[in-house]
């Protein structure tokens, strides 16, 4: 006795091969969002780069202006720090034993990307009350 041919057959051919479409689309979906979460990672870093640039650079600035050095001598030490940490110095005002200043951090690869940071250093206002 035959079979008569299955009908069912024929619309399922259509369909051979779209799972591959399927798993081919998550993965680029998976890699899409691994390379987003990779470019937050390196703003993040960029980031706490220049914060502490900023900050090593204040306190290095504050303490040279309390041994006696002058406002270019303590900003130069500041510009210097702020190299050794990977960063430029982009502005520094030294004046009445504080510094205030702003480093910027860059990151170069694949593409540029810059984080700027402020920072002020020096010894706490002295607060009056009247009362």
């Amino acid at each position: 006795m035959r079979r008569p041919p299955r009908r069912d057959r024929c619309r399922r051919s259509g369909d051979r091969g779209s799972a591959s479409v399927l798993v081919v689309g998550a993965c680029a979906v998976v890699v899409v969002l691994a390379a987003g979460a990779l470019e937050v990672a390196r703003a993040v870093s960029v980031s706490h780069r220049a914060r502490a640039a900023a900050d090593l650079a204040a306190l290095g600035a504050a303490t040279a202006l309390s041994l006696g050095a002058t406002a270019a001598q303590a900003c130069g030490r500041a510009a210097d720090l702020s190299a050794r940490n990977s960063a430029r110095l982009s502005m520094c005002v030294a004046s009445g034993g504080q510094v205030d200043l702003v480093a910027v951090a860059t990151s170069d690869r694949p593409w540029q990307m810059t984080a700027s940071a402020r920072s002020r250093a020096g010894p706490a206002p002295v607060a009056v009350w009247a009362g």
